[in-house]
């Protein structure tokens, strides 16, 4: 964990230089086992979050990027999951559940990959979800304006932490997991659209 340490406070200046973002909300996460569900539309989404948070965030990353020696020392040192992205990697699930389990915070895009429209996101997959109730951690929702580009000022919304613990007291369901899924969905979308207005508003006055 020291490499990440060292990782993020090297790249701490140079980040806020080249993606100026001003944070809404506390980046304090809460201590033990938390997921960051953030929207995804730039490479560097995951460097902003990890430079603009309290604590180390983990996160998943191709597993082409573990082929290579340095890479896949350079990954694994800062807790990188590596994950097929052709279809279900039941050995990456059981790595971040037991990441969870451990106590750390874990950072998922839940739209499953970058959107090209600044203004909307799509529709979130269930994977988030699926681990916030096995592992009965909470998620933090969290929401860029737009996408991070090199010296354009941005917005980033964080959201109060989401509990499912009604259901934790039940057995993990599809039915459970989508109906978690609609409630993150419907919060990040509502997320989304504010920064939108507070941006046309922004444009409006600068016009």
């Amino acid at each position: 964990m020291w490499l990440y340490h060292f990782g993020r406070f090297i790249a701490w200046i140079p980040m806020r230089i080249l993606f100026p973002t001003k944070v809404i909300g506390t980046v304090k996460l809460p201590k033990g086992k938390v997921i960051v569900a953030c929207n995804h539309q730039s490479f560097a989404d995951a460097m902003v979050l990890a430079t603009r948070t309290s604590r180390p965030v983990s996160f998943m990353a191709k597993a082409q990027l573990f082929k290579n020696w340095f890479t896949k020392w350079l990954f694994t040192t800062i807790h990188c999951i590596p994950v097929e992205r052709n279809g279900n990697d039941f050995v990456a699930m059981k790595q971040v559940l037991k990441s969870l389990k451990e106590g750390n915070a874990f950072g998922l895009f839940p739209e499953g990959t970058r959107s090209l429209d600044e203004r909307k996101m799509l529709n979130l997959k269930n994977g988030v979800c699926l681990f916030a109730l096995k592992s009965q951690a909470p998620v933090i929702p969290m929401v860029f304006a737009r996408k991070p580009k090199i010296f354009r000022m941005n917005y980033l919304m964080i959201g109060e932490p989401i509990e499912f613990s009604d259901t934790y007291s039940t057995r993990v369901s599809t039915e459970k997991v989508d109906e978690a899924t609609l409630v993150l969905q419907e919060k990040m979308f509502a997320m989304k659209a504010s920064l939108v207005d507070k941006l046309d508003m922004k444009k409006g006055k600068s016009n």
